[in-house]
C-alpha cells in the first residue's frame, strides 16, 4: 500500500475491500467536499457570540459589584470625621482624633486610660462603628 496522508487512509482501505473501483471513486471525490464543509459555514460573527456573552458576565458578575463597593467605600471615608469611632481592617477600634486627608491617613486614640494613639492608612478602615445599636 503506498503511503498517503492519515485523512485518506480509511477512503483507500474501504476501495481495497469493496473491489469496486467506482466506490473508491466516489468516496474520493467526496472527500475533500467533506473537509471544506465541516470548516466554515455560516455566519462568522456567531463565533465570537459565546466569547462577548462570557465578556458581559464576567463584567456584571465581577466589575459592577466591585465598583458598588468601592463607592460605597469612598462615601464612607468622606463622611469619616473627628471622634467617631471606627475598627481597622486589621481589627484596631479606636476614635478618630485627626484625619490627614492629603496623607491618606488618620490617627486613633486606641486606649481611653492612656490615651495611646496610632496612625493609620485610611485604606485599612473596615468599618465605622453605630453607637446607636
Amino acid at each position: 500500500m503506498p503511503l498517503l496522508p492519515v485523512c485518506l487512509t480509511p477512503l483507500v482501505a474501504a476501495v481495497e475491500v469493496g473491489g469496486s473501483a467506482l466506490l473508491g471513486q466516489a468516496t474520493l471525490a467526496q472527500a475533500p467536499l467533506a473537509q471544506a464543509d465541516g470548516g466554515g459555514g455560516g455566519n462568522p460573527l456567531a463565533s465570537f457570540l459565546p466569547i462577548v456573552a462570557m465578556g458581559l458576565l464576567a463584567y456584571f458578575l465581577f466589575v459592577v459589584p466591585q465598583r458598588t463597593k468601592d463607592k460605597k467605600f469612598q462615601q464612607m471615608l468622606d463622611g469619616l470625621k473627628e471622634n467617631d469611632r471606627i475598627v481597622t481592617t486589621g481589627g484596631l477600634h479606636g476614635v478618630v482624633t485627626s484625619i490627614q486627608r492629603d496623607a491618606g491617613r488618620l490617627t486613633l486614640r486606641i486606649d481611653e486610660t492612656t490615651g495611646a494613639k496610632v496612625r493609620v492608612a485610611m485604606w485599612a478602615i473596615d468599618s465605622v462603628v453605630n453607637e446607636e445599636k
